[in-house]
């Protein structure tokens, strides 16, 4: 049902947000484990702190890949529901809004011996 998968989506944008807004903690807590590691001066506790830094960053990642993963198929699911219009819809209007930026009056800018090569290899 499409709706219905429009409805996951969004509900997933929302968690990807909260997600995202949750790195920072993430950053901050990894900074404050190796600040401890290089202050720790006992080899057994620099290796504790080694590998639960570790497995934070192995959790960190596996959520991050885990909700693009997600997204990726309710993307494709919602493509694949009769969405398929929807998306090519999009993608002209995309291309409409582009279209004038890609003009071919406009002044090229850059290095002229560079743009001269390339319009000679267009040729």
């Amino acid at each position: 049902d499409p709706d219905k998968l429009k409805a996951q989506l969004t509900a997933h944008k929302e968690f990807q947000k909260t997600l995202g807004a949750k790195h920072s903690v993430y950053d901050t807590t990894v900074r404050s484990g190796r600040s401890l590691k290089e202050k720790s001066s006992l080899v057994d506790d620099g290796q504790k702190l080694d590998h639960m830094l570790s497995e934070i960053r192995d959790k960190w990642d596996t959520v991050c890949g885990k909700s693009v993963e997600r997204q990726n198929k309710l993307e494709e699911a919602l493509l694949f529901s009769g969405q398929f219009t929807d998306a090519l819809q999009a993608l002209i209007d995309w291309l409409y809004r582009v279209e004038p930026q890609l003009a071919e009056d406009q002044p090229v800018h850059g290095d002229v011996d560079l743009v001269m090569n390339l319009i000679d290899s267009h040729k």
